[in-house]
């Protein structure tokens, strides 16, 4: 029977370092509190099962396990599957959010150089200068709203893009649910 309290002591032990460092971990904001409380609900139930002997020996012979100790360690094993599905069904959500946003940003990033062509397009139409000329010292005329080159630059650009948006580049992002976020 002393060998089987201090295989329990062990098992304490253990299990009371692992929630010391899990709590450790969310106070420097390591982890996350929705992962730790999995991790401290099992390490609570195995300190529970080493302090109380009784517990563990009663279920073993229920299931018909001769050796208390081993169930307590054959519980932990089950736990940290389950722990593991959970992590890899939430990787899983959040490689199917990276690619989602991926796409998004390609589009997004397609679509603001489709518009800076066109504005370059409407600049060249009224022989305006573009932002290579910036770099080079060029001289930009005045476009305050109060100018006659600002009425006409905002004729020639309504001109090249009639609605500032050309079709084929209008991107529209609707609410998928698929999309939502992970919880």
């Amino acid at each position: 029977m002393a060998m089987n309290l201090n295989v329990y002591f062990v098992s304490f032990c253990i299990s009371l370092a692992f929630a010391t460092t899990i709590l450790y971990l969310i106070r420097k904001r390591k982890l996350k509190e929705q992962y730790a409380l999995l991790w401290l609900l099992m390490s609570a139930i195995m300190m529970i099962l080493s302090l109380f002997p009784s517990i563990l020996d009663g279920l073993a012979v229920r299931i018909g396990i001769f050796y208390a100790p081993s169930l307590l360690y054959l519980l932990s094993v089950v736990a940290i599957l389950f722990i593991l599905l959970h992590l890899t069904i939430t990787v899983s959500s959040l490689t199917n959010r990276v690619v989602i946003l991926t796409q998004t940003l390609g589009l997004t990033e397609e679509r603001i150089q489709k518009l800076e062509r066109q504005v370059e397009k409407a600049a060249e139409v009224q022989g305006l200068t573009t932002a290579e000329d910036e770099e080079q010292g060029i001289a930009i005329p005045d476009f305050s709203p109060s100018s006659e080159q600002h009425l006409k630059r905002k004729q020639s650009y309504d001109q090249v893009c009639p609605s500032s948006l050309d079709p084929d580049v209008n991107v529209v992002l609707r609410h998928d649910p698929s999309r939502e976020e992970i919880r």
